[in-house]
This record gives C-alpha cells, structure tokens and sequence, in this order.
C-alpha cells in the first residue's frame, strides 16, 4: 500500500481496531503494571511514591530519564500538580518536561516531553494525549490533507510546532471530532501509535531490516484495513 493511500483509508474503526491490536501486545501488560502503580499511588506529594511511578513509566517506555531521583524530586515541587493534573491543566506538561535542571551535553535542563505527558496521562488518561515522535509524524502528515492547524491558528504547521503541547492536543481533537471518536485519549493514543509504528516502517522501506514485532504490526494493520476497505493495495 502507498503511504498516501494509508493516510486516505485511517477512520475511526482503523483507529479503534489498531488500538485493539496494542491490547494483543507486550505493551498493554505494561500499560497495565503502570496504571496499578498510579491506582496504588494515586498523588504526588510523597518523594519515595513520585519515585515509584517515574521508574516505571521511563522503564517501559524507555524515555531516557537517567536522574529518577531528581525529576521525581522536581514533581512533588510543583504546586497544585494534583488538583491541575485532574482539572486537565497543560501547564503541567511543561511543567515537569523541564526545571529540573537534570542536564546533558547539549543542555543543562533536558526537556522530558514524552514523559511529562506520559506521567499526566497516566494519572488522567480523559485529559491527556501522551505525545510521541512517531505519532506526531503521522498527525503532521494527516494535517497536509485536512489543514486542521492552518485552519484554526492561521500559520503553517511545522515539526517544531508539534513539540509545543497546546498545538499536539489541538490536532488530536481535530482527528477525534473529525472521525467522530467519542473514547478517551489513550484508546486513540494505542490506535495511532501501532498505525503510526507501521507508517513509518513503510517509509524507511527497508523490510529486512524489520523486527518480529514490526512485521506483526504490518500483518495486523494490513488484515485491519483489508477488512475495512477490502484489497489493501
């Protein structure tokens, strides 16, 4: 299938079935392990539950966070972090993603985007879409066909652009009225992420170099839209 053709044929049942396809994998088992820390350990006032709950988010969802200790510290000195995080506030997201002065060779205050909005879906999946870098591709190739960014801020989207919280969560609402998708973030989240993980293989185009899990991402994607669709190609 051509990767335009993909983007023509991503609906809501698409979305829905590929979210299904992230329940069959290794990854819900994580989705589940850390939803229990977050139930056991609802709040975030207490240093050594914070610590907890970054571990496991940036042990299974590999976010490079090397300093634990210091971002968890950063969490519980945030004001207000638990009524703003139920109340959906996006502030939080930048927020955590940077003063923590956790630094590296290129800067002295790493920015920790994927898992400030990991960290606030988690405790608030209806308010919160987790940005990730493979999603953010497809939504900024799925806005050339529909102009959801132009239309509503006036301006060219760009890459950088998605990297400012505010814009990404525009464009995942625009995708759900669009489809008409009434479930919470994280089902859309589960949906793009496995549609997302099979566009991008396709556009490197090197199949050999696929792994077992890219090739069944491909096997399910491809049985998903031959049944929405018929022929695939």
């Amino acid at each position: 299938m051509k990767l335009k053709q993909l983007i023509e044929k991503i609906d809501k049942k698409v979305i829905s079935d590929s979210s299904e396809v992230f329940d069959k994998s290794e990854y819900h088992a994580a989705d589940e392990a850390i939803e229990a820390i977050i139930h056991l350990f609802p709040k975030n006032n207490t240093l050594e539950k914070v610590k907890v709950k970054v571990k496991i988010i940036n042990t299974f969802y590999k976010t490079n966070v090397l300093a634990v200790d210091k971002l968890a510290e950063h969490i519980t000195s945030i004001k207000g972090i638990d009524e703003r995080i139920q109340k959906g506030d996006m502030s939080v997201v930048d927020a955590i993603r940077t003063g923590h002065g956790i630094g590296n060779s290129n800067s002295n205050d790493r920015n920790f985007y994927s898992f400030a909005t990991k960290y606030c879906s988690f405790h608030n999946k209806e308010e919160y879409p987790i940005y990730d870098n493979l999603v953010k591709r497809l939504l900024y190739d799925i806005n050339k066909k529909h102009k959801w960014f132009e239309n509503e801020k006036n301006k060219n989207l760009t890459h950088d652009k998605l990297k400012e919280y505010e814009n990404y969560k525009l464009l995942i609402d625009k995708l759900m009225k669009h489809y008409g998708i009434t479930t919470t973030y994280k089902e859309v989240d589960k949906g793009l992420w496995i549609i997302a993980k099979y566009y991008t293989n396709k556009k490197k185009g090197q199949k050999q170099n696929n792994t077992k899990f890219d090739n069944w991402i491909a096997d399910e994607v491809e049985k998903i839209i031959k049944n929405v669709f018929g022929k695939s190609n």
